[in-house]
């Protein structure tokens, strides 16, 4: 139900003219659907993919998709779907 009506609540905001109105609670909506089913794992995925994608297909908020691939990363470590992260730049030695 909570998953859906994140979705509903995107339809509802995606014409907004300020894009923070559009996405206020989108990420609050999401993450709480994987708190309430922490094993739901196909919102971690869809909903990461969709908080990430441009706009006008995605929310274009990537910094909350990450947020939300690494509450699946720790919730379903097992998963082969959440690989570890990929350490890039000074975390790398590079």
């Amino acid at each position: 139900m909570n998953w859906t009506r994140a979705f509903l609540h995107y339809g509802r905001t995606r014409r907004a003219d300020d894009p923070v109105q559009r996405d206020d609670l989108l990420y609050s909506l999401l993450d709480a659907v994987t708190t309430l089913d922490p094993r739901f794992d196909a919102a971690y995925r869809f909903d990461a993919i969709f908080l990430a994608e441009p706009y006008p297909d995605g929310a274009s908020r990537p910094g909350p998709a990450v947020k939300l691939l690494k509450k699946g990363v720790r919730a379903r470590p097992e998963r082969w779907q959440y690989p570890p992260p990929v350490e890039t730049g000074a975390a790398a030695g590079r």
